[in-house]
């Protein structure tokens, strides 16, 4: 196989833009609910596989097709008040835990040292994985004093552990950016820019 790539995933469709956009990606091909973007480079193509929350059908197509370098997933999460986090900041995350508190830790590849101040970059920190939409400040009272969690959001542990049943954590990173609006995308996508 042989062919050295950096994944990308995401199954928001602002990030899909912005992401096709900053790295010049051209669709590739549509494989069943799956959009594959790519562009070559030297050291290893950067890959953009976009879909539903079916992660299993992401990592496995990015496995039989690629030999994965870094595995990168960016979407975004909503804060829980503990960090004084804002709309616009990025965490990394290195916790991802469910309702039931089922724990994946997750010890990525990052290069540099990050500064939140420069970069509106956390990195560490837990991130709590709910089925459900959360949408009164009750429940979100009744998640801070349930879970120890930083942010939360729909679908993290469930990538966490799919990558940890396929033996891809420690070359996988997630990115959330902190915010559901479309003006905050262009931060993360900044970030992960710099990190691939």
């Amino acid at each position: 196989m042989n062919i050295f790539a950096k994944i990308i995933t995401t199954t928001n469709n602002d990030i899909k833009n912005e992401i096709i956009s900053t790295f010049n990606l051209t669709l590739k091909e549509k494989i069943n609910n799956l959009e594959v973007y790519s562009k070559l480079e030297v050291d290893a193509n950067i890959i953009l596989i976009f879909g539903e929350n079916n992660f299993e059908d992401i990592i496995k197509y990015a496995k039989e097709n690629f030999e994965i370098v870094k595995f990168f997933n960016i979407w975004d999460a909503l804060h829980l008040d503990s960090l004084d986090l804002s709309f616009w900041d990025v965490m990394i995350p290195n916790t991802f835990i469910n309702k039931e508190n089922e724990v994946v830790f997750l010890e990525y590849l990052v290069d540099k040292n990050y500064d939140l101040k420069n970069f509106w970059l956390l990195l560490n920190g837990i991130c709590l994985s709910l089925e459900n939409e959360v949408k009164t400040e009750e429940e979100i009272q009744e998640i801070i004093e349930k879970y120890s969690a930083e942010i939360f959001d729909k679908e993290s542990f469930n990538l966490a552990k799919e990558l940890e049943k396929n033996e891809l954590l420690d070359k996988s990173c997630i990115i959330k950016i902190i915010g559901k609006e479309s003006d905050y995308i262009k931060n993360g996508v900044n970030i992960l820019e710099i990190m691939l």
